[in-house]
């Protein structure tokens, strides 16, 4: 998998279906490639200072009505149902999420209830009839969670861990800025390391892998 992203060059390329770029100031002709005319921006502001990208994000698409930023840890259905009705109210038709796993996460479960947000309860427990996911464009801020890969999204619902699983929540499009990464505290980048590492691990042993 590194080669196959090494060998896309420093403009990026297409992976396994996703286009993938490395520097965040090529976002906007992401955005155009995906086709998205007003997304919504899920994003973990924190993140974004530490990286001092701030002012590139800020400065590349006119969103600025259009961002919620209360990225919880361990993200629950019911801060997505706030997130879905924020994306609904200002006509979004797809997601950036810049951040880690859970904010990614969250931006999945949005994407998804733009299309069916009455029935996101059923969604967690297992409802495959949906119409789909809105367009989600990822940009991962640390290295462990693999969100900006999957298909799946992982919500909380009274404590409990619950999880949405469709193909259309796979991100269309990713962003792999190294300064973010190189951003993160000592700790949280050896956190991350190995969650990296265990989810590598653990695929190995899936049923579906």
């Amino acid at each position: 998998m590194l080669d196959t992203l090494s060998n896309l060059g420093a403009g990026g390329g297409t992976f396994d279906g996703q286009r993938v770029v490395f520097k965040i100031e090529a976002l906007p002709d992401l955005i155009a490639n995906v086709g998205l005319k007003r997304p919504m921006l899920v994003v973990d502001r924190r993140a974004v200072e530490a990286a001092r990208l701030e002012h590139d994000i800020q400065s590349i698409a006119s969103w600025r009505d259009r961002v919620f930023d209360r990225i919880e840890t361990n993200p629950t259905a019911r801060l997505a149902e706030s997130a879905i009705d924020s994306a609904k109210q200002v006509n979004a038709d797809g997601l950036i999420a810049i951040g880690g796993g859970s904010c990614i996460d969250l931006a999945k479960a949005v994407a998804l209830g733009l299309n069916d947000r009455d029935n996101l309860e059923g969604l967690l427990r297992g409802d495959p009839v949906v119409q789909g996911a809105a367009p989600i464009v990822a940009v991962p801020t640390t290295a462990g969670s693999g969100s900006q890969a999957t298909s799946f999204s992982v919500l909380y619902v009274e404590g409990r861990k619950r999880s949405l699983d469709h193909p259309s929540l796979r991100p269309t499009a990713v962003v792999l800025d190294r300064r973010f990464i190189e951003a993160l505290p000592s700790r949280l980048s050896a956190i991350s390391g190995l969650d990296a590492l265990c989810q590598c691990v653990e695929s190995i042993w899936a049923c579906r892998a």
